[in-house]
């Protein structure tokens, strides 16, 4: 999918009948499914992770239900949250976690990707892509010399 500006993003999800509140924060790449029955309370935080409101039971039934996440909680990257949950005010779900679960502790917040500030763009172009180019155009001529077969 492409990326959209976070409060593009955030009024997208609302036009397709999402309830979010204010101070939201949603990761790229957060997949929400079946977005109006999906509740989010204000200032939660919410990483690369799976929110559904629909799923398949292993015995085959169907689960259709709503999700409501509270007020200051953080969902951390890999974590899935089935239907029907609903995640209390400033509960943390640490990385690769369930709804299914306990909260993880309050300190597994800090693995959230959303609470590390980004670099500023001057840095990012003077620095970081010169230095991926480069060990992406050196990864490449590597690779050239290494697949081609030399006659002695």
């Amino acid at each position: 999918m492409f990326r959209l500006h976070p409060s593009l993003r955030i009024l997208y999800f609302k036009m397709l009948g999402a309830r979010i509140g204010k101070g939201v924060l949603l990761s790229d790449n957060v997949e929400l499914g079946e977005v109006d029955l999906i509740t989010l309370g204000d200032g939660c935080k919410i990483d690369h992770s799976k929110i559904r409101g629909f799923c398949v039971e292993r015995d085959g039934l169907f689960r259709l239900n709503r999700v409501n996440i509270g007020r200051e909680a953080v969902i951390n990257t890999y974590t899935v949250i089935a239907p029907g949950s609903s995640i209390p005010d400033a509960a943390v779900y640490g990385p690769h976690a369930s709804s299914h679960d306990d909260p993880s502790p309050p300190s597994y917040a800090a693995y959230n990707q959303l609470n590390v500030r980004q670099p500023h763009v001057l840095l990012k172009v003077f620095v970081a892509w010169p230095v991926i180019s480069f060990v992406y155009i050196v990864s490449r001529g590597s690779a050239f010399h290494r697949d081609r077969v030399y006659d002695i």
